[in-house]
Parts: structure tokens; C-alpha cells; sequence
């Protein structure tokens, strides 16, 4: 999973969803990930930071997917250059 602003580094990554308000994503970028078939989805709350919402997101995963099984969560350049 990767916030926001973050999947403009997507080609570092592997990754399967992106998530966030979606506010800092490059258009082209977007279009990429759409086209790869990559999950993307638009969390339209100002009361949560793009970590939070991905997050949340990874919870709701682990918690429609019975076998599942969660070890480790890294999180990598949470700050994106600035402070929410």
C-alpha cells in the first residue's frame, strides 16, 4: 500500500493499492497505475493524514481476507517533505 504523493515513486515499489485524498499524485502516474490494474482509492477525509487512510485501508484487507496473516508493517518517508 502507498500514500498518496508516494506513488509518484511507485517504480521503487511493488505495490497493490494506493491510497489517500490523491491530491499529490502526478496525472500521468495515476494513469499508469490504473492501466496496471493497481487498487486505487479516494479518501475524501480531512481529519485523517494519508498514513492514516492507508492504514485504515490495510485493516479493512486483512479483515475481508480470512487468510491473511499480517507480521511486519514498514513505513517508509512518512513525512513527504513537509508536516501535515
Amino acid at each position: 500500500i502507498i500514500a498518496d504523493g508516494g506513488a509518484n515513486f511507485s517504480n521503487l515499489f511493488k505495490i497493490d493499492y494506493v491510497c489517500g485524498d490523491l491530491d499529490s499524485i502526478d496525472k500521468s502516474v495515476f494513469d499508469k497505475l490504473i492501466e496496471k490494474g493497481i487498487k486505487v482509492e479516494k479518501i475524501n477525509d480531512e481529519n485523517t493524514t494519508d498514513l492514516e487512510k492507508c492504514l485504515i485501508t490495510l485493516e479493512n484487507i486483512i479483515l475481508n481476507e480470512k487468510n491473511k496473516k499480517l507480521n511486519l508493517i514498514s513505513v517508509i518517508g512518512t513525512s513527504g517533505g513537509r508536516f501535515d
